[in-house]
């Protein structure tokens, strides 16, 4: 039992990820590890929608495409209605052209 709690926390702790928007760029942390990408190294934001079950069309999470680079999921946090983060995030792509769908 003792390794099971152990484990949990481990994994949990691993996994740590937080995402920050700037005005020169974005930036995502990951088990103590950051990446910056200026605007221009964005492809693109798409949303990624349940592909199984009932609710087809519910949203998960967007996906932030970097030039090049791997997909970086980033999941919504709805709070009356609306995830502040992700408008300030679409603001930011839209303003600097990166397309949203």
């Amino acid at each position: 039992m003792v390794f099971a709690i152990v484990f949990a926390i481990r994994a949990f702790a691993r996994d740590a990820q937080s995402y920050h928007v700037f005005a020169g760029g974005f930036v995502h942390c990951k088990n103590k590890h950051s990446t910056a990408y200026a605007w221009n190294e964005i492809a693109e934001l798409t949303p990624f929608r349940q592909r199984a079950g009932q609710d087809r069309s519910k949203l998960l999470h967007y996906r932030l495409v970097p030039r090049g680079g791997r997909p970086i999921a980033i999941p919504l946090v709805i709070v009356e209605g609306r995830d502040s983060f992700m408008d300030n995030l679409m603001g930011m792509l839209d303003h600097n052209g990166v397309p949203v769908s």
